[in-house]
């Protein structure tokens, strides 16, 4: 009987022996973080999540640009061609006015009717104009580049005063720029700048040439002309991503 006593208590220790180091390693394992590796462990996630933050701001402010002067050119498309047409129309009118009062006057002082002359001057038809340049625009949003240069060249040539001729220099300059024709597009985007400093492509038109200069590897003048372009038309979206472009570069 008392061997059997024995036997029991010796298993029984041996058990709580050998399930010992398991205990202790379970507890181990599910033992919770305390309050200062879990403010650890969140301020490094917070601080890759900066980062990533700050990254993705970069990329997005040369994304926006890109963005920009493709939603601003659908917005002025509509707005262009009703402005032309109403134009046209006041033209049209202004000018069956004028002849109307000439023949008055004529009539009025007996001469008789003079034979009309022609022309010396080439009037532009801002209709075919506009319809001229929508065409183009389609090749470049189809990547089909050198067709694009052709028939800017060919629109310039046919309307090298018209209204829409800045426009017309400026997404060449884009153009050649893309196909890394950098020579040729400083060319467009300074007759822009210059040529046309009231218009609403001037920025964009400064900011590319800072662009080009970088890639050049013209850190000076790439800030020289985003510095003009920053004082010349501040409240431009381009203005605000030149002074971001100025802080990289001064950093």
């Amino acid at each position: 009987m008392m061997n059997s006593g024995r036997w029991w208590l010796s298993a029984t220790m041996g058990l709580a022996i050998w399930a010992g180091p398991f205990s202790v390693m379970s507890a181990e394992v599910e033992r919770p973080l305390s309050l200062e590796e879990r403010i650890a462990k969140l301020e490094t996630a917070q601080t890759a999540r900066n980062q990533a933050l700050v990254d993705m701001q970069f990329k997005l402010a040369e994304l926006q640009s890109e963005i920009r002067e493709l939603r601003g050119l659908l917005e002025q498309h509509g707005f262009q061609i009703n402005q032309l047409t109403e134009r046209q129309r006041e033209i049209y009118k202004d000018v069956d006015s004028r002849l109307a009062d000439m023949q008055k006057r004529l009539e009025s002082l007996g001469q008789t009717k003079p034979k009309p002359l022609a022309s010396s001057t080439v009037t532009v038809d801002p209709a075919a104009e506009a319809k001229a340049y929508e065409r183009i625009f389609p090749l470049v949003r189809e990547k089909k580049y050198e067709e694009a240069i052709t028939a800017y060249r060919a629109f310039l040539a046919k309307y090298p005063n018209g209204r829409l001729a800045v426009n017309a220099h400026y997404w060449l300059g884009q153009v050649l720029f893309v196909t890394g024709e950098l020579d040729k597009a400083t060319v467009e985007f300074n007759l822009v700048a210059e040529k046309y400093p009231n218009s609403s492509k001037t920025p964009d038109a400064l900011l590319k040439l800072g662009e080009i200069a970088v890639r050049r590897g013209d850190k000076k003048t790439a800030q020289s002309v985003w510095r003009k372009l920053t004082l010349q038309y501040p409240k431009s979206s381009a203005a605000r991503v030149a002074a971001q472009k100025l802080k990289n570069l001064d950093g």
